[in-house]
């Protein structure tokens, strides 16, 4: 029973892993047009999330209805907002994840100075370059950024896959021992 459920855990894992990897080289081989797409693909999710939420007000089970509402119709506006307006909403996330990576590059840098000076210096400079100087090249480095992370998250899926599906073989051949 366990390993039949721990198989279906590794097949999930090493789907979504091959898929991340996917994204991944998409976003290497095509930073330019990457961030659009990731922007249009939050635009429908906002709709699509909105629209469950929506939804499932309507279940007996759930409990705040106002708020369900109120989370529905925030994300369907957000998410048409940003379908509308698809290279300012682009513009703006750009500009929100590069201050947000260079302020945490100086903030490490703060943290690392009294330790580790040089490494220090060259995160809060690394910092202050991509505030006073955000280019084309700075969204580059954003999307190769965001694909190092998710080509870091799908081999760890499928890694952490391939893991459970040993369990899975494992469990089941103990499955056979205490039938047997």
């Amino acid at each position: 029973m366990m390993a039949g459920a721990m198989k279906s855990v590794s097949t999930a894992s090493i789907i979504y892993g091959v898929i991340m990897i996917i994204i991944a080289l998409f976003l290497f081989t095509n930073p330019e047009n990457a961030m659009v797409i990731l922007v249009k693909l939050f635009g429908v999710y906002a709709i699509v999330y909105g629209a469950i939420e929506f939804f499932s007000m309507f279940s007996s089970r759930n409990p705040s209805k106002g708020f369900s509402f109120f989370v529905a119709i925030i994300n369907i506006l957000v998410g048409i907002f940003v379908l509308s307006h698809v290279f300012f909403a682009t513009a703006v996330t750009t500009l929100f994840i590069g201050y947000m990576i260079a302020f945490a590059l100086i903030i490490a840098g703060i943290a690392y100075f009294k330790e580790h000076p040089f490494l220090g210096i060259l995160k809060i400079l690394i910092g202050i370059f991509i505030i006073f100087a955000f280019t084309v090249q700075t969204v580059t480095l954003i999307v190769w950024l965001i694909a190092l992370l998710t080509l870091f998250a799908g081999i760890v899926a499928i890694v952490f896959g391939a893991s459970t599906n040993l369990d899975a073989k494992e469990a089941k051949e103990s499955d056979k021992i205490e039938q047997g």
